[in-house]
Protein backbone atom coordinates (compact mmCIF):
# COMPACT_ATOMS: atom_id res chain seq x y z
CA UNK A 1 0.00 0.00 0.00
CA UNK A 2 3.04 2.41 0.69
CA UNK A 3 4.38 2.01 -3.05
CA UNK A 4 0.66 2.79 -4.43
CA UNK A 5 0.71 5.64 -2.32
CA UNK A 6 3.61 6.48 -3.49
CA UNK A 7 2.55 6.61 -6.85
CA UNK A 8 -0.59 8.15 -6.61
CA UNK A 9 1.64 10.96 -4.73
CA UNK A 10 4.30 11.36 -7.66
CA UNK A 11 1.19 11.62 -10.19
CA UNK A 12 -0.44 14.35 -8.03
CA UNK A 13 3.02 16.23 -7.72
CA UNK A 14 3.39 15.43 -11.75
CA UNK A 15 -0.27 16.86 -12.31
CA UNK A 16 0.54 20.34 -10.45
CA UNK A 17 3.91 20.81 -12.04
CA UNK A 18 1.54 20.26 -15.57
CA UNK A 19 -0.53 23.01 -14.30
CA UNK A 20 2.15 25.33 -12.82
CA UNK A 21 3.95 25.18 -16.43
CA UNK A 22 0.80 26.20 -17.94
CA UNK A 23 -0.13 29.36 -15.47
CA UNK A 24 3.73 30.18 -15.83
CA UNK A 25 3.24 29.93 -20.02
CA UNK A 26 -0.22 32.23 -19.32
CA UNK A 27 1.44 34.53 -17.22
CA UNK A 28 4.05 35.05 -19.82
CA UNK A 29 1.51 35.37 -22.29
CA UNK A 30 -0.31 37.92 -20.14
CA UNK A 31 2.81 39.78 -20.01
CA UNK A 32 3.75 40.11 -23.44
CA UNK A 33 0.23 41.40 -24.28
CA UNK A 34 0.55 43.84 -21.62
CA UNK A 35 3.99 45.35 -23.40
CA UNK A 36 2.06 45.10 -26.40
CA UNK A 37 -0.58 46.98 -25.49
CA UNK A 38 1.35 49.73 -23.57
CA UNK A 39 3.33 50.34 -26.73
CA UNK A 40 0.01 50.54 -29.04
CA UNK A 41 -1.40 52.75 -26.15
CA UNK A 42 1.97 54.66 -26.15
CA UNK A 43 1.52 54.87 -30.46
CA UNK A 44 -2.09 55.95 -29.95
CA UNK A 45 -1.00 58.81 -27.26
CA UNK A 46 1.86 60.38 -30.15
CA UNK A 47 -0.05 59.69 -33.03
CA UNK A 48 -3.31 62.20 -30.86
CA UNK A 49 -0.64 64.76 -30.00
CA UNK A 50 0.33 65.31 -33.39
CA UNK A 51 -3.56 65.29 -34.77
CA UNK A 52 -3.74 67.58 -32.10
CA UNK A 53 -0.84 69.88 -33.71
CA UNK A 54 -1.93 69.46 -37.14
CA UNK A 55 -5.12 71.27 -36.26
CA UNK A 56 -3.50 73.49 -34.27
CA UNK A 57 -1.47 74.50 -37.81
CA UNK A 58 -4.51 73.79 -40.11
CA UNK A 59 -6.93 76.46 -37.76
CA UNK A 60 -3.51 79.24 -37.92
CA UNK A 61 -3.19 78.82 -41.75
CA UNK A 62 -7.01 79.22 -42.15
CA UNK A 63 -6.70 82.38 -39.99
CA UNK A 64 -4.23 83.94 -41.48
CA UNK A 65 -5.18 83.47 -44.98
CA UNK A 66 -8.69 85.07 -43.96
CA UNK A 67 -7.08 88.07 -42.70
CA UNK A 68 -5.12 88.33 -46.37
CA UNK A 69 -8.42 88.11 -47.89
CA UNK A 70 -10.17 90.33 -45.95
CA UNK A 71 -6.82 93.14 -46.51
CA UNK A 72 -7.21 92.30 -50.63
CA UNK A 73 -11.07 93.24 -50.79
CA UNK A 74 -10.35 96.77 -48.67
CA UNK A 75 -7.36 97.10 -51.19
CA UNK A 76 -9.64 95.96 -54.35
CA UNK A 77 -12.38 98.29 -52.89
CA UNK A 78 -9.66 101.58 -52.61
CA UNK A 79 -8.71 100.77 -56.40
CA UNK A 80 -12.19 100.54 -57.55
CA UNK A 81 -13.02 104.12 -55.41
CA UNK A 82 -9.55 105.60 -56.65
CA UNK A 83 -9.83 104.29 -60.37
CA UNK A 84 -13.89 105.77 -60.44
CA UNK A 85 -12.11 109.19 -59.30
CA UNK A 86 -9.46 109.11 -61.74
CA UNK A 87 -12.55 107.95 -64.54
CA UNK A 88 -14.36 111.34 -62.95
CA UNK A 89 -11.11 113.37 -63.35
CA UNK A 90 -10.44 112.38 -66.83
CA UNK A 91 -14.06 113.27 -67.76
CA UNK A 92 -14.15 117.02 -65.86
CA UNK A 93 -10.94 117.55 -67.75
CA UNK A 94 -12.90 117.00 -71.13
CA UNK A 95 -10.79 113.85 -72.26
CA UNK A 96 -12.16 110.67 -73.30
CA UNK A 97 -10.60 107.61 -71.54
CA UNK A 98 -9.98 106.28 -74.65
CA UNK A 99 -7.34 108.52 -75.44
CA UNK A 100 -5.40 106.89 -71.99
CA UNK A 101 -3.29 103.61 -73.02
CA UNK A 102 -0.84 102.00 -71.60
CA UNK A 103 2.00 104.25 -73.70
CA UNK A 104 0.34 107.35 -72.70
CA UNK A 105 -0.77 107.26 -69.51
CA UNK A 106 -1.03 110.28 -66.68
CA UNK A 107 2.31 110.01 -65.40
CA UNK A 108 4.16 108.53 -68.51
CA UNK A 109 6.23 110.96 -70.59
CA UNK A 110 5.30 111.65 -74.12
Amino acid sequence: AGNGGSCAGGGMVESLRAQLSIVEQRAAAAGEYRELSDGWKRKAERLGEALAEAQRSAESQAEMWKEQLQAMRVRARSEQRRAAELEGEVRRLGGSLADVTPANDFGSPE
